[in-house]
């Protein structure tokens, strides 16, 4: 069998973020497999100056053996947080098809795993229709399917699944400048310094456009392409796709409320290499303070600073038997300078700007407790995965997938809700013996081998 394992973002490229980890991951586990051979394809990120759009062997990737080829040039470029042209590219163009056709044909395809639709046009999927031997998969890694900003959250700032205020407009308005051809010319690679200065760039023109071009998305026009977007992801994906592949229960139910098909979404939480060596119940008590972990990033929608705010709003008395470590990087002065005053309001307070997997045994053998706060839609937080796995139970919002790792009450609070927190940790901080009760629901983890069977389900 050969599958062709799709995303956006190169094998090896750190901007792939989580997900270009999970390929990697794959690709490893099934290397030392005979039934099955992979090869990888990315799209909508390689510019060169040549203007026209082709296929090549990717360069410099060596990842346990397997192919790996770039769509040079697409019309599409990848990620979707774009300006609005790419949009109506992503909607409309044919011009990956033939390209596309070719390659599935003289790779002899048998199955094309989407780990991502950005970077591609969405009539490839229609390619469906003349490759009827082809399985069709698609994993939901992000909300690009039903939101141009991929995440679900209206101008940094708000759920807008929760809120029902879908005012794409509005967060689509900072993405007026630049056009997708000079995003493209930006996004050429040849010199690593000039494609530097390029992204300095782009950024500094959105931070203009988002106060100055707020008008350019005019309700009338926009409201209407938005809407179609996510008609059209729907009804391609119902038509041309034989599985659809949710990594939490909390995603497939926002894909089913934007019109996929039930019949064919279902629930796969993604292996990982930390379900390898799980444990099933949590680290020796340390003393009589609540051992609180905050780990991630400074993002408001990862919910660092709610959950200092919260803090600052908890009975002092409370507040000061607990025992914080905040392992983030520092990406916002102003989210370090509430760290600072929290400092002051707890019982003890430890900053480490940002950690690594090798440090994590380290972090964590000291806590009792973990906080994934989040108020967007996190699919699944891999952090949540981390910390349950080496046994630190898990408090978090019921926004995104974090949730789902116990069936045990009491490990998850109302998604931006203040008190609903605060009333949680109470109920820890007075009696840690309750913090045993998470290991009785909790789920068992995938491992990486495991996670391959089920996925090989759908392939055959």
């Amino acid at each position: 069998m050969r599958v062709l394992m799709y995303n956006w973002c190169p094998l090896l490229d750190s901007e792939g973020g989580g997900v270009s980890v999970y390929l990697r991951n794959i690709v490893e586990t099934l290397a030392v497999r005979e039934d099955i051979e992979v090869v990888f394809l990315n799209s909508g990120f390689y510019y060169d100056q040549s203007g026209k759009t082709y296929l090549r062997l990717s360069e410099n990737v060596d990842w346990h053996g397997v192919e790996s080829y770039d769509i040079v040039n697409s019309p599409v470029v990848a990620p979707m947080k774009s300006p609005v042209d790419n949009i109506e590219r992503f909607l409309n163009s044919t011009e990956l098809n033939n390209l596309f056709l070719e390659f599935l044909s003289e790779q002899k395809i048998d199955v094309v795993h989407f780990q991502n639709l950005e970077g591609l046009s969405l009539e490839v999927l229609s390619l469906k229709n003349q490759l009827p031997g082809i399985k069709f998969i698609y994993s939901l890694h992000n909300y690009v399917a039903f939101c141009p900003c991929v995440n679900l959250w209206r101008s940094d700032n708000k759920n807008c699944f929760v809120e029902g205020n879908r005012d794409c407009c509005r967060c689509m308005a900072k993405y007026a400048l630049p056009s997708t051809e000079r995003k493209k010319r930006l996004r050429e690679r040849k010199n690593p310094k000039a494609y530097l200065a390029g992204r300095v760039e782009t950024h500094a023109m959105y931070a203009i456009a988002s106060k100055t071009h707020a008008h350019v998305y005019d309700r009338n026009t926009y409201a209407d392409l938005f809407k179609l977007y996510r008609e059209k992801v729907a009804l391609y994906v119902n038509t041309y796709m034989d599985a659809v592949l949710a990594v939490s229960e909390r995603v497939r139910n926002i894909a089913l409320s934007f019109g996929f098909k039930p019949s064919i979404v279902t629930t796969e939480y993604i292996g990982t290499r930390f379900a390898e060596h799980q444990v099933d119940e949590g680290h020796p008590q340390l003393d009589d303070m609540l051992h609180l972990v905050f780990m991630g990033y400074m993002k408001k929608e990862k919910g660092l600073p709610f959950l200092i705010q919260a803090l600052m709003h908890m009975d002092e008395g409370d507040a000061k038997r607990l025992n914080i470590t905040i392992a983030a990087k520092l990406s916002d002065p102003g989210v370090f300078l509430q760290i600072k005053k929290l400092e002051h309001r707890v019982g003890n307070l430890t900053y480490l700007n940002g950690y690594t997997h090798e440090q994590l045994p380290g972090i964590l053998s000291k806590q009792d407790l973990g906080v994934v706060p989040v108020l967007w839609e996190d699919n699944l937080p891999q952090v949540a995965i981390e910390l349950a796995a080496s046994g630190v139970p898990v408090l978090s919002s019921t926004f995104g997938g974090a949730s789902e790792l116990t069936k045990a009450p009491g490990f998850a609070f109302e998604g931006g809700s203040e008190d609903a927190l605060i009333e949680c940790l109470k109920r820890f901080v007075h009696d840690k013996s309750k913090l045993d009760e998470y290991w009785a629901g909790r789920i068992h983890f995938v491992t990486m081998p495991e996670h391959i069977e089920r996925l090989c389900v759908y392939y055959r």
